[in-house]
C-alpha cells in the first residue's frame, strides 16, 4: 500500500488535510514582507518557504499555510506539533496570528 504524506493534486480533483491557517491575497500583502506592487503574489510567497497549497478558483486565489499531519514525529505530541507550526509561520509574519486563526483545514474539489 502507498502512503502519500503531501498534498495531493491531479488535473480533476484536488484535497489536503492540514493544520495552518489561509490567506487570501489581502492577507499574504498585510502579513508578509511582499512587495504590493509584484505581479504575482504567490511567485513572492513561495521564496518564504513555508509549507502551502493554493486554494481553489472561488478563495480568489489565496493560499492554505501549513504542515500535513504525517509531517507529526513518533516522539512528539499533537500539541508540541501545532506549536511548532504556529512559531513557524508566525515567525515570517510580520505580526504574529492569534492561536485562533489556526485550525485543521481539510479541503477537495472537483474541476469537471
Amino acid at each position: 500500500m502507498k502512503i502519500r504524506t503531501g498534498f495531493v493534486s491531479n488535473s480533476s480533483s484536488s484535497s489536503f488535510c492540514i493544520f495552518g491557517t489561509f490567506f487570501t491575497q489581502k492577507d499574504l500583502l498585510e502579513y508578509f514582507d511582499i512587495p504590493a506592487d509584484t505581479e504575482n503574489i504567490i511567485d513572492d510567497f513561495e521564496k518564504l518557504g513555508l509549507p502551502y497549497c493554493t486554494g481553489p478558483e472561488y478563495d480568489d486565489g489565496g493560499v492554505y499555510v501549513g504542515r500535513s499531519v504525517m509531517d507529526c514525529k513518533d516522539d512528539q505530541t499533537m500539541g508540541d506539533f501545532k506549536k511548532q507550526i504556529m512559531d513557524e509561520i508566525n515567525a515570517k509574519l510580520k505580526k504574529p496570528l492569534t492561536t485562533k486563526s489556526y485550525s485543521f483545514i481539510s479541503e477537495a474539489w472537483y474541476d469537471g
